[in-house]
């Protein structure tokens, strides 16, 4: 295992490269659904979600490490 301060990378390459995937092809959709759609309380609860969803890909694809396979 591989240390990143004083975690472990647990994620391996194929899962890091799904999860880069996954998380741009989300945040693309949510910017998509930003500019193309009219705002409404459903569709911003939406983009939020997609851009979290996002985030969480990306961070764990970047970093290697993913809180939930401890």
């Amino acid at each position: 295992m591989i240390h990143i301060g004083d975690r472990d990378r647990n994620v391996g390459f194929f899962d890091r490269m799904v999860r880069s995937i996954v998380g741009v092809i989300t945040l693309g959709l949510s910017g998509y659904l930003y500019i193309n759609m009219p705002l409404n309380s459903e569709l911003i609860l939406l983009q939020i979600a997609l851009f979290a969803i996002s985030f969480v890909c990306v961070v764990s694809a970047v970093t290697g490490t993913c809180g939930i396979y401890t």
